[in-house]
């Protein structure tokens, strides 16, 4: 099966130094292709350590990273191209944009893979689109004058012009006003949907909940949870000993089952689970109206 394996990794800030620093200690990880997984944690805990081994960007001090079956680490051609396949997008993945036209900044990476312009073209029109990017309307555009949404979209589209197999996000909506959160979870939905694998580092367990099909919880350099995000959130304590919040919506179903209603925790559309909760209500006074 096609997947990114981490076997028993451990890697150290500063080696040797007096300001040496254990960042990551025996994790092993499995991602399926076609998953999407969410790592959490508090800062400090390894996340954004560990995102930087899946393509290659850091080198473990101990274990493997192999990416649909190649080690990454190896010094080959294969080990090189499959590094290709894990796309990184870090936080504020805006600030990374330096080209004079949207187009030309997307085309940056294919360009320099030695495709031609016309092939280079062709990504770059996919990727706009996949990031619902109109490309005639912004195609000449500097990548300044665009929104910050539009401009994380941009950014997010250079990566995507690479054709990743695999997906990392780093807090991709950290910034955004409500709106333009929920448009780019929005996209990562349909990313995942369209076939990516995606990564998502993220402190927002309500994200977490609603997209997630997988939860790693980092501490210390280690990984303390691996399982189904409402394995973990339906739990109040095992959430809080995590040293995670509750999702709201987790937390409000909680709080009625605790008052008394039979309700399904693991709910995480709200529209529902209002709608179940109301249902609830009425039927309890039409019981004690008798």
């Amino acid at each position: 099966m096609m997947s990114i394996e981490i076997k028993e990794l451990a890697y150290t800030y500063m080696r040797g130094t007096p300001f040496e620093r254990k960042a990551l200690e025996g994790v092993s990880l499995d991602i399926p292709k076609g998953s999407y997984v969410a790592l959490a944690g508090h800062t400090g805990s390894g996340k954004s350590t560990l995102i930087q081994h899946m393509n290659g960007l850091l080198s473990p001090d101990k274990g493997s990273v192999v990416v649909d079956g190649t080690d990454i680490n190896k010094k080959s051609d294969a080990a090189r191209k499959m590094r290709r396949k894990v796309g990184m997008v870090f936080q504020y993945p805006e600030n990374q944009l330096f080209e004079e036209t949207v187009a030309f900044d997307i085309a940056f990476g294919p360009l320099n893979l030695g495709l031609d312009e016309a092939a280079a073209t062709k990504r770059v029109k996919k990727a706009m689109e996949l990031v619902q990017l109109d490309y005639d309307k912004y195609k000449e555009r500097s990548p300044f004058q665009l929104s910050g949404g539009q401009k994380r979209r941009a950014a997010i589209a250079g990566v995507l012009a690479m054709q990743p197999d695999y997906l990392v996000l780093d807090e991709p909506a950290a910034g955004l006003d409500p709106q333009g959160k929920e448009d780019m979870m929005q996209m990562v939905k349909s990313l995942h949907k369209g076939g990516t694998t995606i990564v998502l580092v993220s402190h927002d367990m309500d994200d977490i909940a609603r997209f997630a099909d997988k939860l790693v919880v980092m501490d210390g350099g280690r990984i303390i949870f691996d399982g189904k995000p409402m394995e973990l959130f339906s739990d109040r304590e095992k959430t809080e000993h995590a040293g995670l919040r509750l999702p709201k919506l987790t937390s409000l179903l909680l709080s009625v089952r605790e008052a008394g209603f039979d309700v399904d925790v693991t709910m995480t559309d709200m529209d529902k689970a209002v709608e179940m909760i109301a249902g609830m209500i009425r039927e309890r006074k039409c019981r004690n109206a008798k």
